[in-house]
């Protein structure tokens, strides 16, 4: 298998979202359920990018939502 070499920009990318107060948590913050899901498809646009194919996350074992 021969080695290809990519630069950074190759996944690059830049995403935005408007949180909403659905987004947020009792307190006013927002939910870590709702970031794990930005997470999960900020990875997908970024790896399917840097591949050119389809990519999806296998798993997350442990996500600690720290204060």
């Amino acid at each position: 298998m021969n080695t290809i070499f990519k630069t950074v920009s190759s996944s690059h990318i830049t995403i935005s979202q408007l949180m909403l107060p659905s987004h947020t948590n009792f307190s006013g913050k927002i939910h870590g359920g709702f970031i794990l899901s930005l997470l999960d498809q900020i990875a997908f646009a970024c790896a399917s990018k840097f591949s050119g194919n389809y990519c999806v996350t296998a798993s997350v074992d442990t996500v600690n939502f720290l204060k």
